[in-house]
Protein backbone atom coordinates (compact mmCIF):
# COMPACT_ATOMS: atom_id res chain seq x y z
CA UNK A 1 0.00 0.00 0.00
CA UNK A 2 1.41 3.40 -1.00
CA UNK A 3 1.99 6.35 1.31
CA UNK A 4 -0.89 8.30 -0.20
CA UNK A 5 -3.23 5.35 0.34
CA UNK A 6 -2.15 4.82 3.96
CA UNK A 7 -2.43 8.47 4.90
CA UNK A 8 -5.68 8.83 3.02
CA UNK A 9 -7.21 5.96 4.97
CA UNK A 10 -5.97 7.46 8.24
CA UNK A 11 -7.52 10.82 7.34
CA UNK A 12 -10.81 9.14 6.44
CA UNK A 13 -10.88 7.30 9.77
CA UNK A 14 -10.19 10.41 11.82
CA UNK A 15 -12.69 12.55 9.89
CA UNK A 16 -15.36 9.88 10.32
CA UNK A 17 -14.67 9.88 14.08
CA UNK A 18 -15.26 13.64 14.20
CA UNK A 19 -18.60 13.26 12.40
CA UNK A 20 -19.70 10.34 14.58
CA UNK A 21 -18.81 12.20 17.79
CA UNK A 22 -20.77 15.23 16.66
CA UNK A 23 -23.82 13.09 15.95
CA UNK A 24 -23.66 11.51 19.43
CA UNK A 25 -23.51 14.93 21.05
CA UNK A 26 -26.45 16.12 18.92
CA UNK A 27 -28.61 13.16 19.96
CA UNK A 28 -27.86 13.56 23.68
CA UNK A 29 -27.99 17.34 23.98
CA UNK A 30 -29.91 18.87 21.11
CA UNK A 31 -32.43 20.59 23.43
CA UNK A 32 -29.91 22.05 25.90
CA UNK A 33 -29.23 25.79 25.63
CA UNK A 34 -25.79 27.32 26.04
CA UNK A 35 -25.20 30.38 28.21
CA UNK A 36 -24.58 32.40 25.10
CA UNK A 37 -28.04 31.58 23.82
CA UNK A 38 -26.82 29.31 21.02
CA UNK A 39 -28.21 25.78 21.17
CA UNK A 40 -25.97 22.77 21.30
CA UNK A 41 -27.71 21.57 18.16
CA UNK A 42 -26.52 24.66 16.27
CA UNK A 43 -22.98 24.24 17.51
CA UNK A 44 -23.02 20.55 16.64
CA UNK A 45 -24.29 21.37 13.15
CA UNK A 46 -21.25 23.61 12.68
CA UNK A 47 -19.04 20.83 13.97
CA UNK A 48 -20.70 18.35 11.64
CA UNK A 49 -20.11 20.71 8.72
CA UNK A 50 -16.42 20.91 9.59
CA UNK A 51 -16.25 17.15 9.95
CA UNK A 52 -17.94 16.64 6.60
CA UNK A 53 -15.48 19.07 5.04
CA UNK A 54 -12.56 17.13 6.50
CA UNK A 55 -14.13 13.91 5.26
CA UNK A 56 -14.41 15.30 1.72
CA UNK A 57 -10.80 16.51 1.82
CA UNK A 58 -9.64 13.09 2.96
CA UNK A 59 -11.56 11.46 0.13
CA UNK A 60 -9.88 13.76 -2.36
CA UNK A 61 -6.42 13.01 -0.94
CA UNK A 62 -7.09 9.28 -0.79
CA UNK A 63 -8.08 9.16 -4.45
CA UNK A 64 -5.12 11.23 -5.70
CA UNK A 65 -2.97 9.18 -8.11
CA UNK A 66 0.81 9.01 -7.87
CA UNK A 67 2.56 12.00 -9.44
CA UNK A 68 4.50 11.75 -12.70
CA UNK A 69 8.27 11.25 -12.51
CA UNK A 70 11.09 13.06 -14.31
CA UNK A 71 14.64 11.88 -15.00
CA UNK A 72 17.84 13.53 -16.18
CA UNK A 73 19.80 11.58 -18.79
CA UNK A 74 23.22 11.72 -20.38
CA UNK A 75 25.22 9.67 -22.86
CA UNK A 76 28.70 10.19 -24.35
CA UNK A 77 29.94 9.32 -27.81
CA UNK A 78 31.97 6.19 -28.37
CA UNK A 79 34.38 7.08 -31.22
CA UNK A 80 34.30 3.53 -32.56
CA UNK A 81 30.61 3.84 -33.50
CA UNK A 82 29.72 7.58 -33.48
CA UNK A 83 31.41 10.32 -35.50
CA UNK A 84 30.70 13.35 -33.27
CA UNK A 85 32.67 13.65 -30.01
CA UNK A 86 30.85 14.97 -26.98
CA UNK A 87 28.00 14.34 -24.57
CA UNK A 88 24.24 14.74 -24.85
CA UNK A 89 22.24 15.65 -21.72
CA UNK A 90 18.59 16.39 -21.08
CA UNK A 91 15.43 15.52 -19.20
CA UNK A 92 12.57 13.04 -19.60
CA UNK A 93 9.23 14.10 -18.08
CA UNK A 94 5.87 12.51 -17.35
CA UNK A 95 6.74 8.88 -16.60
CA UNK A 96 4.65 6.79 -14.20
CA UNK A 97 6.14 4.59 -11.50
CA UNK A 98 5.91 0.80 -11.93
CA UNK A 99 4.82 1.15 -15.54
CA UNK A 100 6.02 1.28 -19.14
CA UNK A 101 4.97 4.24 -21.25
CA UNK A 102 5.98 7.24 -23.35
CA UNK A 103 7.05 10.54 -21.80
CA UNK A 104 4.88 13.65 -21.90
CA UNK A 105 7.94 15.78 -22.71
CA UNK A 106 11.58 15.23 -23.69
CA UNK A 107 14.27 17.90 -23.57
CA UNK A 108 17.79 18.09 -24.96
CA UNK A 109 19.65 20.43 -22.62
CA UNK A 110 23.06 20.21 -24.25
CA UNK A 111 24.60 18.62 -27.36
CA UNK A 112 27.68 19.19 -29.54
CA UNK A 113 27.40 22.43 -31.52
CA UNK A 114 27.31 20.68 -34.92
CA UNK A 115 23.71 19.71 -34.19
CA UNK A 116 22.61 23.39 -34.15
CA UNK A 117 20.08 22.78 -31.36
CA UNK A 118 18.97 25.59 -29.02
CA UNK A 119 19.54 25.19 -25.30
CA UNK A 120 16.86 23.21 -23.45
CA UNK A 121 15.31 22.14 -26.73
CA UNK A 122 11.88 20.52 -26.41
CA UNK A 123 11.76 17.52 -28.72
CA UNK A 124 8.51 17.35 -30.75
CA UNK A 125 6.86 14.07 -29.78
CA UNK A 126 4.34 13.30 -32.56
CA UNK A 127 7.03 11.20 -34.26
CA UNK A 128 7.83 9.00 -31.28
CA UNK A 129 7.49 5.31 -30.66
CA UNK A 130 8.11 3.13 -27.61
CA UNK A 131 8.64 4.27 -24.06
CA UNK A 132 10.47 3.84 -20.76
CA UNK A 133 10.10 1.41 -17.87
CA UNK A 134 10.16 2.71 -14.28
CA UNK A 135 10.30 0.39 -11.26
CA UNK A 136 10.13 1.72 -7.68
CA UNK A 137 11.22 5.18 -8.79
CA UNK A 138 14.14 3.94 -10.92
CA UNK A 139 14.23 4.14 -14.71
CA UNK A 140 15.31 0.59 -15.48
CA UNK A 141 15.09 0.25 -19.26
CA UNK A 142 14.18 2.09 -22.43
CA UNK A 143 12.80 1.27 -25.87
CA UNK A 144 12.18 4.70 -27.31
CA UNK A 145 12.90 6.86 -30.33
CA UNK A 146 11.66 10.26 -31.50
CA UNK A 147 12.22 11.68 -34.98
CA UNK A 148 11.79 15.35 -35.84
CA UNK A 149 12.78 18.01 -38.36
CA UNK A 150 14.45 21.31 -37.51
CA UNK A 151 15.61 23.68 -40.22
CA UNK A 152 17.38 21.65 -42.91
CA UNK A 153 18.10 18.73 -40.59
CA UNK A 154 16.27 15.45 -40.03
CA UNK A 155 16.94 14.46 -36.44
CA UNK A 156 16.42 11.46 -34.23
CA UNK A 157 17.12 10.65 -30.60
CA UNK A 158 16.90 7.11 -29.28
CA UNK A 159 17.19 5.29 -25.98
CA UNK A 160 17.75 1.54 -26.13
CA UNK A 161 20.70 -0.47 -24.85
CA UNK A 162 22.63 2.61 -25.96
CA UNK A 163 21.85 6.29 -26.42
CA UNK A 164 22.03 8.05 -29.76
CA UNK A 165 21.40 11.53 -31.16
CA UNK A 166 21.76 11.82 -34.90
CA UNK A 167 21.04 14.31 -37.67
CA UNK A 168 21.19 14.24 -41.44
CA UNK A 169 21.43 17.69 -42.98
CA UNK A 170 20.29 18.22 -46.56
CA UNK A 171 23.79 19.40 -47.45
CA UNK A 172 25.75 16.56 -45.87
CA UNK A 173 25.96 13.08 -44.40
CA UNK A 174 24.85 11.57 -41.13
CA UNK A 175 26.24 13.01 -37.87
CA UNK A 176 25.79 11.02 -34.69
CA UNK A 177 26.66 10.91 -31.00
CA UNK A 178 26.30 7.26 -30.08
CA UNK A 179 27.22 5.49 -26.86
CA UNK A 180 28.18 1.85 -26.45
CA UNK A 181 26.14 1.48 -23.23
CA UNK A 182 22.77 2.57 -21.81
CA UNK A 183 22.42 6.26 -20.97
CA UNK A 184 22.83 7.36 -17.37
CA UNK A 185 19.53 8.24 -15.69
CA UNK A 186 18.99 10.12 -12.43
CA UNK A 187 15.64 11.07 -10.87
CA UNK A 188 14.62 14.73 -10.72
CA UNK A 189 13.35 15.63 -7.22
CA UNK A 190 9.61 16.22 -7.34
CA UNK A 191 6.96 17.51 -4.94
CA UNK A 192 6.40 15.41 -1.83
CA UNK A 193 3.26 13.38 -2.46
CA UNK A 194 0.79 13.84 0.39
CA UNK A 195 2.78 16.64 1.97
CA UNK A 196 -0.46 18.32 3.07
CA UNK A 197 -1.90 15.24 4.76
CA UNK A 198 -0.01 15.53 8.07
CA UNK A 199 -1.45 19.04 8.45
CA UNK A 200 -4.93 17.73 7.65
CA UNK A 201 -4.61 14.98 10.25
CA UNK A 202 -3.32 17.43 12.87
CA UNK A 203 -6.17 19.84 12.16
CA UNK A 204 -8.81 17.10 12.51
CA UNK A 205 -7.22 15.83 15.71
CA UNK A 206 -7.03 19.32 17.17
CA UNK A 207 -10.66 19.98 16.28
CA UNK A 208 -11.79 16.78 17.99
CA UNK A 209 -9.74 17.51 21.14
CA UNK A 210 -11.08 21.07 21.33
CA UNK A 211 -14.70 19.93 21.15
CA UNK A 212 -14.13 17.31 23.81
CA UNK A 213 -12.72 19.97 26.15
CA UNK A 214 -15.68 22.24 25.43
CA UNK A 215 -18.15 19.44 26.17
CA UNK A 216 -16.46 18.58 29.47
CA UNK A 217 -16.51 22.23 30.51
CA UNK A 218 -20.20 22.63 29.61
Amino acid sequence: MSFIQRTGIAALTLAATVVRYACVVATASESRLAVSGVTTRERVMKNTTLGAFAFACALAFASTPGHALSFNYSFTNDPTIGNVPGTVTGQIDGLQDNAFGPPTALFIDSAPSVFNLPLHFSVPLPGLFGGFTVRSGVLTSADFQANFTLGTGSYGISFFDSGELFVRFSSGGLLAVQSDRPPTYSPVPGPAVGAGLPGLLAACGGLLAWWRRRQKAA
